[in-house]
């Protein structure tokens, strides 16, 4: 299926304010918007596409002052798979900011348009060769693992995100269920390849005051993080399953190794698992959260994600969109309806399940 804004040129027709500095350009590869409905043609030889999620743009508010984030999400669910550019201060509240250029991990958590700064719980982040580590701004205590990135290789419509991380030649994309988010990593670094859970990340109001990690076996993880800021006494457990068995892993809190134990407990726990290039590039990660229990995230994510079959959950979460957003139908012109069902997207991010 066609990417769900071709008929928009993301780099000229919106910045991410929201704010028009083109109009729209005609979709090109033979796709028409037929006597002003919006019911539109689907590619040739394809099936139908999604109408009215063509005209939701996620980048739309993520710079200035609009507190949006791009990730992967559906209607009012629970999970809001996310990028974070790994930054404390007032323009990282939703944990991403347009003219960012750096990636420091997926989470799980986050607020869109809020005046608070909290969650981005859940963080992970795949890698391969040498990590790269700075002190992102003055208000970081520790180095953060990062990569760059290009807005040039970054997308995504309703229900899905997509970035290359250039540091790591690892190409990510996100989708979500209501309460499960399913991640794609394509490396193109094999020899190396290692995915990052960083329980103790917190960002601006948010500090954990307990988190555990556990690894059940050589495919699956569980655990919580627990914390305060704008939401006090925030519990969120988790259940993790790789698509493929890691061939070792290492966990530590506060830095300090811990060899030998398969569970850790803390307040900076942080799990890394590292794959065999032999079982070749793709790794996918499906997580599930609960307020309740690692129990409960573990029987969300059997309800919700049985398998890894990472094009039907992005297909059903754009559909879920599809359908809220076809309770109004408008007449206007093509750059407002952009305008008027992206904000009624957003109005769709919170209260969440």
């Amino acid at each position: 299926m066609s990417k769900a804004l071709n008929f928009l040129e993301k780099k000229e027709s919106y910045q991410a304010t929201g704010k028009k500095n083109m109009s729209l350009k005609k979709y090109v590869s033979g796709i028409c918007l037929v006597a002003g409905l919006i019911y539109g043609c689907s590619d040739s030889g394809e099936e139908k596409q999604s109408e009215l999620t063509n005209y939701v743009d996620p980048f739309i508010g993520t710079a200035g002052k609009g507190k949006t984030y791009p990730g992967a999400t559906v209607p009012f669910g629970m999970v809001q798979l996310s990028p974070d550019n790994g930054r404390n201060g007032w323009d990282w509240i939703s944990g991403y900011f347009y003219p960012d250029s750096v990636i420091s991990g997926f989470s799980h958590l986050h607020l869109s348009g809020t005046g608070a700064g909290d969650l981005c719980d859940i963080s992970f982040l795949p890698v391969s060769g040498k990590e790269k580590q700075t002190r992102l701004d003055s208000v970081s205590k520790r180095e953060t693992v990062h990569s760059g990135f290009s807005h040039s290789r970054e997308s995504a419509e309703p229900g899905y995100y997509q970035v290359y991380l250039d540091d790591y030649q690892v190409d990510v994309e996100l989708t979500a269920t209501t309460r499960s988010g399913l991640q794609r990593y394509n490396f193109d670094r094999t020899d190396s390849m290692a995915v990052r859970l960083h329980l103790g990340y917190a960002r601006n109001w948010d500090w954990v005051t307990d988190s555990q990690l556990k690894v059940v076996n050589d495919s699956t993880i569980t655990g919580y993080r627990k914390s305060s800021g704008w939401a006090r006494d925030q519990r969120v457990y988790f259940y993790t399953v790789f698509s493929k068995p890691f061939s070792a892993f290492a966990i530590s809190e506060n830095d300090t190794l811990v060899s030998d134990v398969s569970e850790i407990s803390g307040k900076n726990v942080l799990g890394k698992f590292f794959f065999d290039e032999s079982q070749g590039g793709e790794i996918m990660v499906k997580t599930a959260i609960s307020s309740v229990s690692m129990a409960n995230a573990k029987a969300n994510l059997e309800d919700e994600q049985s398998g890894f079959d990472f094009g039907l959950v992005r297909k059903q979460a754009l559909a879920r969109w599809e359908n809220e957003l076809s309770k109004i139908q408008v007449e206007t012109t093509e750059d407002d309806k952009i305008q008027f069902y992206t904000a009624m997207y957003h109005s769709m991010l919170a209260p969440i399940t």
